[in-house]
This record gives structure tokens, sequence and C-alpha cells, in this order.
């Protein structure tokens, strides 16, 4: 038995659990997108403030955790984790903001930036390895990485969604 019972502060549950107030500030599409904005944000300080730590720890830490857990033979891949923790960090952070463009509608904005840091990528790998060899490959990704999510987590942060 499916009974409409109004509840004390003026407001309805719909089929979906949700509430709806008529007070609620939100409203449509746009309003969606000023939210998605706002929480797009907020999860990029949340997941940054998670990555910190682990990045720190691999700097300080990854060349002696190799050898330590795989033997003295791995202490030069730790020098390679070293070498990418800013980068894995910084994507640690911008993997689950990918669908946010898709909610605002743009895509195709989002497909010229991603072309744009896969050729960052290529070229920081080339251009680390015929200088540094592995390691050097390891630190020019995380630089050219680095300056390309910042670029894109800069243009999340203040994108300009519809009123």
């Amino acid at each position: 038995m499916n009974q409409h019972v109004p509840r004390p502060d003026n407001s309805e549950r719909t089929e979906y659990g949700l509430t709806l107030t008529d007070a609620q500030p939100l409203t449509g599409i746009p309003a969606l997108w000023r939210f998605a904005a706002m929480v797009s944000t907020l999860l990029m300080g949340v997941l940054a403030l998670i990555a910190s730590p682990l990045v720190l720890l691999l700097w300080t830490l990854g060349p002696w955790a190799f050898a330590w857990a795989f033997g003295e033979a791995w202490r030069e891949a730790g020098e390679l984790a070293r070498a990418l923790a800013l980068y894995i960090g910084v994507h640690f952070v911008a993997a689950p903001l990918a669908v946010v463009t898709m909610a605002w509608e743009a895509q195709a904005w989002a497909l010229k930036l991603a072309l744009v840091g896969q050729t960052m990528f290529i070229a920081a790998l080339a251009l680390g390895l015929h200088v540094g060899g592995l390691r050097g490959a390891g630190w020019a990704v995380s630089l050219a990485m680095c300056a390309y999510f910042g670029w894109y987590f800069f243009k999340l942060a203040t994108w300009k969604v519809a009123s």
C-alpha cells in the first residue's frame, strides 16, 4: 500500500528516494552543471589529499621499498617508481574527473585536450629516454603530465557553466 504522507518539513519523497522541497535552489540542467562544477572541485581537493602522502612515500622510500619487497635487483625499478610518483599522483586525481566533461557536454574540448596530453606524453617520453634513459623518461613524463593535468584541473575548477 503506497500512500502519500506529507512530511513535516513540507517536502516529499520521489520514487527514487530523493527529497524535493519548495525552496530547493537547484533546478534544471544548468543547476546540475553548477553542482557538478562544485563537486568536481571538491573531489580534486579530496583526491589530492589522498594522493599526496602516497607520492611522498614513493619519492622518499621507492628504491628502498622495492629492494626490500622484491630483492636488491629491483632497486632500479624503485628509482623509476620515484621518477613516476608525481605522474601517478596527478593521474590518480584526474582519472575520476573524466566524466565531468561528459556531464557538461564538453566532449569535443576534452578530446582535443586529450590529444594534446598524449602528444606531450610521447614527446616527454622520447626526450627523457634520449637525455637520461629510462629514469630520465620517468622524470620527463612526470613533469610534462604535471603541467598537462595542472591545466586540466585549472580548467575544470574555473569552467563557466550555464546559468
